[in-house]
């Protein structure tokens, strides 16, 4: 019986975050509200979740990504990056990579890709190039970027608060920058 009402609980979250008039939000505590009355989840279950470091953490990143959009950083950056398309699209591609990268290793990875679409669209307009060329592999150097540091993307933070949680310590800051590194700029190279 729990499993059908916790798939019921699924379909409610679909049909609510898909329904454009209500606010994310407002479905989110929605949701959270029939989860504590269903009995799925109890009601300290429901508020730890409003307590928790790495939540807390999450949302300061997307603050931190949505300010980068807010004051402009990412579009001057992306203007910027418009002047290269006319030196031909692998050098376009190149730094477009990079700065990608760059970007997604200390904000949020889906964040970037998202204020990034438009730059990247204009820029193969400007290059004269298909922007699927462009694209693909923004997304793949977004999600590179996203391993060079702990908060480069939320798993890596949900990954440590779980570590912790269960008595290993957390990954440190620049933890996974030996690895990540080389590994975004191998995939740079690659893509």
């Amino acid at each position: 019986m729990a499993i059908l009402l916790a798939l019921s609980m699924v379909l409610v979250a679909i049909v609510l975050l898909s329904i454009e008039r209500i606010p994310v939000e407002v479905s989110s505590l929605a949701l959270v509200v029939l989860l504590v009355l269903s009995g799925l989840v109890s009601s300290q279950e429901a508020l730890s979740a409003f307590s928790s470091e790495t939540a807390i953490f999450i949302f300061t990143l997307l603050a931190l990504t949505q300010g980068l959009g807010a004051t402009g950083v990412m579009q001057l950056v992306g203007r910027r990056l418009v002047l290269f398309a006319r030196f031909g699209p692998g050098v376009l591609s190149a730094l477009l990579l990079v700065t990608v990268c760059a970007f997604s290793s200390v904000a949020s990875n889906t964040a970037v890709t998202a204020a990034f679409l438009p730059i990247v669209t204009a820029s193969a307009v400007n290059a004269h190039v298909p922007a699927a060329r462009l694209l693909m592999p923004m997304a793949f150097a977004s999600m590179m970027g996203g391993t060079i540091f702990l908060f480069g993307t939320s798993t890596n933070l949900v990954t440590s608060a779980a570590m912790e949680s269960l008595g290993l310590e957390r990954i440190g800051f620049a933890e996974l920058t030996p690895v990540g590194l080389p590994l975004a700029a191998v995939g740079i190279l690659v893509t």
